[in-house]
C-alpha cells in the first residue's frame, strides 16, 4: 500500500528518470543551433577570371549568395595565378546583375590590366573606387567595358 510519502518518493523517482531526456534533447538543441550558426551559407560561382599580363596574378570576378534573406552581389578578388578563390567575400563591384556577361540582357564587367599590378574594372553604373588587394591595385570606374 502507497502512503503519501511512498507517492511522493515516486514521483522524485519519476521525475529523475525523464531529466536524463530532457537534458539530452536540450544538449541536442543546443549543438544544433550552433552548427547551424557556424555553418557559412554563403557561396560563391566564378564568373570570369583575368589574368595579369605576366601570368602570375589573376582577378576573378564571382558571384556572392548567401541565401534566400540576403541579395547577392557581384565582387572581385585578385589572387595569385594558382590559387583557389576562398569562400569569403571580395571587393564588392555591384549588388544587382547576374553573372556578369552570362546574362545577354547584362553588359559584361570590363577588365583591363594596365601593369603587373593595376588592374582597371569598368561597368555601367560601377562606383569609382580604389583599392589594394593581393598587391594589386584595383580601380573601379563607371563606363562601358571596355
Amino acid at each position: 500500500m502507497f502512503d503519501g510519502h511512498n507517492d511522493t518518493r515516486s514521483q522524485a523517482v519519476v521525475m529523475a528518470m525523464r531529466r536524463p531526456d530532457s537534458v539530452l534533447v536540450v544538449t541536442l538543441a543546443i549543438c544544433l543551433s550552433c552548427a547551424i550558426g557556424c555553418y557559412d551559407l554563403c557561396g560563391n560561382e566564378v564568373c570570369q577570371e583575368y589574368p595579369s599580363p605576366g601570368r602570375g596574378k589573376r582577378l576573378v570576378v564571382f558571384q556572392r549568395d548567401c541565401g534566400a534573406t540576403t541579395y547577392w552581389s557581384v565582387q572581385a578578388q585578385v589572387l595569385d595565378a594558382g590559387e583557389g578563390l576562398p569562400n569569403d567575400s571580395g571587393h564588392s563591384l555591384m549588388s544587382k546583375g547576374a553573372c556578369l556577361g552570362r546574362d545577354a540582357e547584362l553588359p559584361s564587367v570590363g577588365v583591363r590590366w594596365t601593369g603587373e599590378q593595376d588592374v582597371l574594372v569598368t561597368y555601367p553604373g560601377l562606383r569609382p573606387s580604389q583599392v589594394t588587394m593581393n598587391g594589386v591595385r584595383v580601380t573601379t570606374a563607371t563606363g562601358p567595358p571596355e
